[in-house]
């Protein structure tokens, strides 16, 4: 991996991360993510199925992650 060259570089490999890193290589990029551990041992604070944005109002932030949600159902 050392000079290897990424188009996005995702910290983090629960289903947030996972989700954005799929869309950007479904989209043509080169993705490399990054997680703290070498196997799937952590849970990712998104695993009870909700996304969504905290405290905000309907709106454009508000369908975005509504969509998001929809992605994964």
């Amino acid at each position: 991996m050392p000079g290897d060259i990424f188009d996005l570089a995702v910290v983090g490999a629960g289903i947030v991360g996972l989700a954005h890193a799929l869309v950007a290589a479904r989209r043509g990029w080169r993705v490399v993510v990054i997680d703290r551990d070498d196997r799937c041992v952590g849970a990712s604070i998104r695993n009870f199925g909700f996304i969504t944005v905290s405290g905000q109002g309907a709106g454009d932030t508000w369908r975005r992650a509504m969509r998001s949600r929809d992605v994964w159902e």
